[in-house]
Parts: structure tokens; C-alpha cells; sequence
């Protein structure tokens, strides 16, 4: 969750982690779930959150952190593109991005080739709200998918992200290069949390009963 001032959208939890608005973003009061949400809109072009700077909160071994899990509402309808990212850090392919895949679940890459998807088929581009949770555990490289409150299923990926600290992105493809604006997020997004430690599947509930 986030307040918006100017072209700054503020961390409220304290670790001054605040993103800066790229493109077209607005604010949307009309939601009913929602007392606001972020809307990065439907159109062609680079819109997206980045991090103030590129030193992301260092969430390396070092620091004390036994995994990384992220939380975030979406809501999206369009169905016509290959991926479109959620989160990232860093450049591609080189640490870890959070992205949906075609009209399928999300997926986790730690690096490239290191995929955990989201099994089955839960058809995220309903244009209703979803609730998504991913967690990696550090100690042995599992990851757990969630959907609006349940587990869904999990996986070992064979690669290990980097976590030593770079810019963040929410909504955008980490590359931000070539034809990075057509795997950016369409739709809108809320109350993304991002912690260094593996969510309990109660905590999970709990974040997924409250807007």
C-alpha cells in the first residue's frame, strides 16, 4: 500500500523504499474493493514503478533473511500478451522477476531457467481482483504459489537469485530495453508487500481477506 505524491509513490512501511512514476500511471478511487488502487492503464508504451535509486533494500544472507515473499492484488483483462511483469529486480534474467504468463498463473524465475509457474489453469485475466502470493525459501530454493488465499502448488528451482541489493520494478519488464513495453503490467495493481522471510500459509489468509 502507497500514497502518491506527485510523481512519487511512498513506502508506508517505514524503509523508505518509495518508487518513482515512468509513464502513465494514475491513481483509482472508483474501485469498490479498494479505497484506491494503481492503475498503469491498457495502451501501448513504458509505464512503469521504479525504485528511487539502485540500491534496493539489501535482502541477502548477510542481512538476516530467510527467503523473500511477495504479495500483491491484481486485476487485469487483456489476454493478448506473452507476459507481463508484476515485480522484478535488476536486469533480466540476472536476479529475480514475479510475472504472469499468457492467460495462466504467475510465474517465479530466480534467474534464468530457474521457473517455478503456477500450476493448472487460474485464468488471472477474469478482470476481477485476485489476491497472489509468492514465497522463496533461501535454505532450499522452494518456492510456493498462492491464489486468492489457497496454496496452489510449489517447486525447487534449480538456480538461486541474487538478493545483494538493485533498483526495483513494479510493473515493467527488468530489462527495460527493446520491446520491454509490450511485457509491461495492464491493468492495476494494490496493496503489494514485499518481506524477507516466508509468509505462514495463516499469515497468507489473512492478507488475502483484507482490502
Amino acid at each position: 500500500s502507497a500514497s502518491r505524491s506527485g510523481s512519487t509513490y511512498n513506502d508506508v512501511s517505514g524503509n523508505g523504499q518509495h518508487l518513482t512514476v515512468n509513464g502513465t500511471i494514475t491513481d483509482d478511487t472508483t474501485e469498490t474493493k479498494f479505497n484506491g488502487c494503481i492503475d498503469f492503464g491498457t495502451a501501448d508504451g513504458n509505464h512503469y514503478l521504479k525504485s528511487s535509486s539502485n540500491s534496493f533494500t539489501d535482502i541477502d544472507a548477510s542481512s538476516g533473511y530467510s527467503g523473500v515473499s511477495i504479495s500483491v492484488w491484481v486485476k487485469t483483462t487483456v489476454t493478448n500478451n506473452l507476459q507481463q511483469w508484476i515485480i522484478s529486480e535488476g536486469n533480466v534474467n540476472t536476479r529475480w522477476n514475479y510475472f504472469v504468463e499468457n492467460d495462466y498463473g504467475p510465474k517465479w524465475r530466480s534467474i534464468n531457467g530457474g521457473d517455478i509457474h503456477m500450476s493448472g489453469n487460474p485464468g488471472m485475466m477474469t478482470g476481477n481482483w485476485h489476491h497472489l502470493v509468492v514465497t522463496y525459501q533461501s535454505s532450499n530454493n522452494l518456492v510456493k504459489h498462492y491464489r486468492d488465499g489457497s496454496f496452489i502448488n510449489s517447486g525447487t528451482t534449480g538456480n538461486t537469485p541474487s538478493f545483494t541489493g538493485s533498483y526495483l520494478l513494479v510493473g515493467q519488464h527488468s530489462s527495460l530495453s527493446g520491446t520491454s513495453s509490450s511485457y509491461r503490467w495492464r491493468g492495476m495493481m494494490a496493496h503489494m508487500r514485499l518481506y524477507n522471510r516466508v509468509l505462514t500459509e495463516s499469515e497468507i489468509t489473512v492478507l488475502s481477506q483484507q482490502w
